[in-house]
């Protein structure tokens, strides 16, 4: 677990590796006529989400 999280998300609700190795397997089979310049990863419910 993520030290600075700790006590703060439980660990069944943090971002799944797998989700992260999937976006990884995106990314690498998008064409070069297709830009992603940002991936954003969010849990559901996040009230920091989307803070500035």
């Amino acid at each position: 677990m993520t030290e600075w999280v700790q006590g703060e998300v439980e660990p069944e609700k943090m971002i799944q590796t797998d989700d992260l190795a999937e976006t990884v397997r995106l990314l690498l089979r998008t064409s070069r006529h297709c830009l992603i310049p940002e991936v954003v990863f969010t849990r559901p419910g996040d009230p920091s989400a989307f803070a500035t």
